[in-house]
């Protein structure tokens, strides 16, 4: 089992399902459909899915049963979709539908089908151009009474001891569909993004030493000392996968039988705990309780064993995150401490597909100008009457310095470095020939943004579609995709600071070395891709190139930089410093 480690956001591996394009059937429920034809002052447009899922790890335990990432042919998934203006549903079935998604095999295209639950009948989803949507999904479907799933959530039970069932719950984090896709389209894509609704809590416990005393371990439990956190037995909301109010706080354990004997090596056990995060938790509101030999031994859970926000704010459970914690019973001193523990994402990206690349699906690219090896654009400066380099060249930090690889959050969160904000240098004080860049002083200037010497740069995009730089729920999303691709083993690939980004198409314009990266390819010209840097809270950086091989001469190729909303969507080439 292979996870990326992570200690700041949620994050998933995602799979682009096509849907074939869907007609509106069936009839109506005149309870709750109140009619296309009153109040729809648009067209109806038929609606297709992208679904993506936080990849897991495939659980091995007796007691949990994992969803994995969509590695069978078929699946059910429980769907509502309604008027996010008052509820009512966009025609009829459409509060409470069974979505099918199935395949012939592993490589054939996923094929959707919807079932109206209330009849049995099949439907066929349309939706108002200029409603917004309130769509709810989640998986497993459950099997009986699926209406209720939306008014009174999805119900769990981990309140047995000794016969633990857990299964993992997906829910859709997209709930609202603004539908401001361009009039005239012949299909609206809604996302499906799925999350884990749970925290997945792993215990390794074994002994301190070898001795002749035998210590059996007869329960193991996840339990509140303090406050009510913890969460056994209720139901959980498919829209925010959070555990409904009157759910029944208690413990989460099993009780062992027969019991096991301690030894050096560890004995595993794992639980899913409906996830929490409150800033009124506090230092040993959560315990770890162990019956050895027949005494509990408690080990409480002060914030630092807890995930965290990222502001620092919220102490708890994080969904989508399995913490793993190594327990060791000091049998000299009669007593349990946590060694270390270690916080991990169930995911892998958003918007995109990713895979685990193959080596080959990066390269070395040096950023230092150096002689015959490495060129530099040139242009001529008022004044000059030989050319020189242009566009200026930046600062670079020195080897073995690595200043951006943990810029995982932002400014404003105090992991992100500083706003470099827009300052377009005068046009009359530069070159009027050489390559047409819309550059910026800040992205250069001295004091600014260094540039790692000598990087490797994926050869593609690592998400098939264009993706926002943090979206509406606060997920960076363009970070989080290099941040999990493992191309080549390695797992400190990053974003691209904007003095970087520049620097690189600079080189591939100026070198005819780079066909790899295949920024020449005809689908990747004028292509937007993110800069990890940001303009402002609400902004980022962006460079877009055109021109690339198609002409020797460099006064074709041009280079735009400019800042853009964290909101829109752009593409997305990772790098990671080479050592």
């Amino acid at each position: 089992m292979n996870m990326d480690t992570n200690k700041k956001y949620i994050l998933p591996r995602t799979i682009i399902l096509a849907a074939c394009s869907l007609l509106l059937a069936g009839g109506c429920d005149n309870n709750v459909y109140d009619g296309m034809e009153r109040d729809t002052p648009e067209m109806e447009v038929p609606l297709n899915f992208n679904a993506s899922i936080e990849k897991t790890e495939v659980v091995q335990s007796r007691s949990i049963t994992s969803t994995t990432d969509f590695t069978r042919n078929s699946y059910s998934f429980g769907m509502s979709i309604t008027k996010s203006e008052n509820g009512n549903e966009i025609f009829g079935g459409s509060s409470d539908m069974t979505a099918k998604m199935e395949r012939s095999g592993s490589s054939a295209p996923w094929n959707w089908t919807f079932i109206n639950n209330s009849d049995g009948s099949g439907v066929t989803p349309t939706g108002p151009e200029g409603k917004a949507l309130k769509v709810i999904a989640y998986y497993p479907c459950i099997p009986a009474n699926t209406q209720s799933a939306y008014t009174n959530g999805i119900p769990f039970d981990f309140s047995s001891k000794t016969d633990l069932k857990q299964t993992d719950l997906l829910y859709n984090t997209s709930t609202t569909y603004p539908f401001d896709h361009p009039s005239g389209e012949a299909v609206a894509t809604i996302p499906l993004n799925f999350r884990h609704a749970y925290t997945w809590i792993v215990l390794n416990i074994r002994k301190y030493m070898n001795n002749n005393e035998v210590f059996n371990l007869s329960s193991v439990t996840l339990d509140n000392l303090g406050g009510g956190w913890i969460k056994n037995k209720g139901a959980i909301d498919p829209a925010t996968g959070l555990a409904k109010e009157g759910a029944t706080a208690g413990p989460i354990g099993v009780t062992l039988e027969p019991v096991v004997e301690l030894l050096t090596t560890d004995v595993t056990y794992e639980f899913l705990v409906p996830s929490f995060m409150d800033a009124k938790v506090g230092d040993g509101d959560i315990v770890l309780v162990l019956k050895v030999n027949g005494i509990n031994e408690t080990f409480t859970l002060n914030k630092n064993y807890l995930n965290k926000s990222e502001d620092g704010k919220l102490f708890g459970f994080r969904q989508g995150y399995k913490n793993t914690y190594n327990l060791v019973y000091n049998n000299s001193a009669l007593s349990m401490n946590v060694q270390n523990w270690t916080s991990e994402v169930i995911n892998g990206d958003f918007g995109g597909e990713i895979a685990d690349p193959p080596t080959s699906d990066y390269m070395w690219v040096g950023l230092v100008k150096n002689g015959q090896t490495i060129a530099w654009p040139r242009g001529t400066w008022p004044g000059e009457l030989y050319s020189s380099d242009y566009p200026p060249i930046p600062e670079y930090y020195n080897p073995g310095e690595h200043l951006y690889k943990s810029y995982f959050t932002t400014v404003a969160y105090g992991g992100n470095g500083d706003y470099v904000p827009v300052n377009t240098p005068n046009p009359e004080t530069l070159p009027t020939d050489g390559m047409k860049v819309s550059d910026d002083i800040n992205l250069y200037a001295e004091g600014k943004e260094k540039v790692c010497r000598e990087i490797h740069v994926t050869k593609n995009d690592v998400s098939i579609l264009s993706v926002p730089w943090e979206d509406a729920n606060g997920r960076l999303v363009a970070k989080e995709l290099c941040r999990q691709y493992t191309g080549g083993g390695f797992k400190d690939w990053r974003l691209p600071r904007a003095s970087e980004l520049r620097a690189l198409f600079l080189i591939v314009a100026a070198n005819g070395g780079y066909s790899d990266l295949n920024f020449a390819k005809p689908e990747n010209d004028k292509k937007r891709y993110w800069a990890g840097t940001e303009v402002s809270e609400n902004e980022a950086w962006t460079a877009m190139c055109s021109g690339y091989f198609a002409s020797s001469s460099i006064t074709d190729k041009i280079l735009v930089l400019s800042p853009q909303d964290k909101k829109k969507k752009a593409f997305v080439r990772c790098v990671r410093d080479f050592k």
